[in-house]
């Protein structure tokens, strides 16, 4: 009877612990909505939104295995369901895209969406508990040592953290524990079954994140552990190894029928990024992975390193099964320059569960030594795992409390909406306010530095917004980015800050350039994809009656493509009947201008027009093809024509 009661008694801590730890997860999972301020969320929700509005499954980006994109998808699509069947939708394509300006910088129409996405991710961030209590109670078959390690990472601040955003961390973190439990399963239960699940696990893994599909060494290390070199000849390793692969592969079909998108931007390519450099998480990866569990996690790593150490001695073979991973994967990540919190996150889980097999190995030696003394041992124990739970539960707190407060961004947006004239033209910077497009004519940069002073006054940029979240990594190590410093430096000099803010100590900088631009501003660009040229803006010019009507117009060319256009132009009644029309070389004979440039155009006007008002019809003619270019608004919206307004005839 007393087992029955122990056993209801976990159920009932275990529960407790997991709604503990969704509830930290789920707490402030709207942040920031309607504006996305994570640098990563947009890829997965536009893909797993193109999956439900296409059915074309090609994620066309692979710097992410699919199995994310997937689950997203079908997220999305109850989502969809529930609003069709209320008539709320009609067709999927009623499930907006979201729009980004840059990296770090948009907004949504359907909040919805990203409450989804989240919500599963802290959904899945919540089940790694019950792995964690699960492989920490099939380690060492101790339910106190299950119970510690579901509470160490239930309040683990970095895991709580991530479990609020859409990306495939804590997704890979749960597959590969899956993988684990049953991986250390074989070392004495050599099933076929926990040959497959294992296998299943790993190949779900490798569909998550593809470093972490490093989790197969586990299943390696059972299997030889248990069975030594004769594992070689065992068709169970090779059984599980299989159903991996076929996992992998039914999940992200597109590494082969894509395989050429795949060898550009895959596994490959990020190996070259994480060898080259990331500006601000780069340098000696040894020390800061060290300094991040340290500093996250105390004293669980010393705790974590004497089990770890004792297991080995012992020769326990579901204890080195268990300690593969993370002792391998932590030597591989520290071979590349450039350092995550996210990179490093799929060792947590197992520090906290040797650390609390450690804990619960003291209580147990110190039971045996002092057993008249049980009552004081496991008040002592509580007390000691509360204390190392605190830290870290504070941490995550007020974390979670500052997700849900405004900061710089906000009230950088709010001043600018109130204070910047309508139709400004602004540069920004990734991680900087979201602008719509509709009232600004943004350009976003990853980094304002990008460019000299000279170049934003000669685009035309009347203002530029900088922020911390790009430029204060360059500045907290000047010494690396010397030449980025400087860049930003130039910059503050030359041109007039008119706002900074830092609210919850986030800095946004807005500066004024003081460029001149046409009292008559316009908001067209010319182009297939939009990109080849952009009317700025117009000024007409005094005329006397017989002379040709003399408009100043001014341009920029976008990028550097030196093709042969001309600019036609059409004088318009008030019933649209054409009057005039000429059509001249855009650059006015002096070859490709880059940046923004004016010039004087002429319509001649026959001497018998009706005097009053008229307006003036522009296109831009692609003279290689013969082909009137389209036109598009700054915001995107395709545009039948560009038509000025208020040219007025005398007599």
């Amino acid at each position: 009877m007393s087992g029955v009661f122990a056993r209801l008694r976990a159920s009932w801590l275990i529960s407790a612990i997991l709604i503990l730890g969704l509830g930290l997860r789920l707490w402030g999972i709207n942040f920031g909505l309607p504006f996305m301020y994570h640098p990563d969320e947009g890829v997965p929700v536009r893909i797993a939104l193109r999956f439900l509005q296409t059915g074309n499954l090609n994620p066309e980006f692979f710097h992410w295995p699919a199995l994310l994109f997937h689950l997203n998808a079908l997220a999305y699509g109850a989502f969809y369901l529930g609003g069709w069947l209320t008539g709320r939708f009609t067709r999927p394509t009623d499930l907006g895209y979201p729009d980004y300006e840059m990296m770090a910088v948009g907004r949504t129409d359907l909040p919805e969406i990203f409450l989804i996405g989240r919500g599963l991710a802290a959904l899945i961030g919540a089940l790694t508990i019950v792995l964690v209590f699960l492989i920490a109670r099939e380690g060492r078959g101790n339910r106190a040592a299950a119970l510690i390690a579901a509470l160490f990472l239930a309040v683990e601040a970095t895991s709580i953290k991530h479990s609020h955003f859409i990306r495939p961390d804590l997704l890979a973190i749960f597959c590969a524990l899956i993988a684990t439990l049953f991986a250390i399963k074989t070392a004495d239960d050599p099933r076929l079954r926990n040959y497959a699940l294992a296998g299943i696990g790993i190949g779900l893994t490798a569909a998550s994140k593809y470093n972490a599909a490093l989790i197969f060494v586990a299943l390696v290390a059972a299997h030889f552990l248990r069975y030594g070199w004769r594992g070689i000849a065992r068709k169970e390793i090779y059984f599980a190894g299989a159903i991996s692969v076929a996992i992998f592969l039914l999940l992200n079909p597109y590494v082969i029928l894509d395989w050429q998108r795949f060898t550009k931007m895959g596994p490959g390519d990020d190996v070259n990024i994480y060898s080259t450099g990331h500006p601000g998480a780069e340098g000696d990866s040894f020390q800061w992975y060290v300094g991040f569990l340290f500093g996250t996690l105390g004293w669980l790593v010393p705790f974590a390193i004497a089990e770890a150490a004792l297991v080995l001695r012992a020769r326990d073979r579901r204890g080195i099964a268990l300690f593969t991973f993370p002792a391998i994967y932590f030597i591989f990540i520290c071979q590349f320059t450039v350092h995550h919190d996210t990179t490093i996150l799929p060792i947590v889980p197992f520090v906290l569960i040797f650390a609390a097999q450690f804990l619960a190995r003291v209580y147990d030696f110190l039971a045996q030594r002092f057993s008249t003394r049980r009552v004081a041992l496991t008040a002592l124990l509580v007390s000691v795992v509360t204390l190392l739970s605190l830290p870290s539960l504070g941490t995550a707190v007020a974390a979670d409390t500052r997700l849900l407060q405004s900061d710089g961004r906000e009230q950088a947006r709010q001043w600018i909406y109130a204070h910047l004239p309508r139709g400004s033209r602004v540069a920004l910077e990734a991680y900087s306010p979201y602008l719509d497009r509709d009232q600004f004519l943004v350009d976003g940069f990853y980094g304002i530095q990008d460019h000299a002073p000279e170049w934003y006054i000669a685009n035309g940029y009347e203002y530029l917004i900088f922020n911390q979240g790009v430029y204060a990594r360059y500045f907290a190590d000047p010494a690396r980015y010397a030449t980025e410093v400087n860049r930003y430096n130039l910059l503050f000099a030359r041109f007039n800050q008119i706002a900074r803010f830092d609210e919850n100590a986030y800095e946004v900088r807005v500066y004024s350039t003081g460029v001149t631009l046409p009292a008559h501003r316009a908001d067209a660009r010319f182009g297939e994809h939009f990109d080849l040229v952009e009317f700025v803006g117009y000024e007409p010019l005094p005329r006397r009656a017989g002379e040709p009507l003399r408009v100043k117009f001014f341009w920029r060319a976008l990028g550097d493509k030196p093709e042969p256009f001309q600019v036609q132009l059409r004088l318009l009644d008030a019933q649209d009947r054409e009057i005039a029309k000429s059509q001249q070389d855009l650059f006015q004979g002096k070859g490709w201008r880059p940046g923004m440039f004016d010039d004087v155009w002429t319509i001649p006007v026959s001497g018998d027009a009706m005097p009053g008002m008229y307006r003036l019809q522009v296109n831009v003619i692609w003279m290689r093809y013969n082909f009137q270019l389209p036109i598009k608004t700054w915001g995107g919206q395709p545009r039948d024509d560009l038509i000025l307004d208020a040219f007025e005839l005398h007599n």
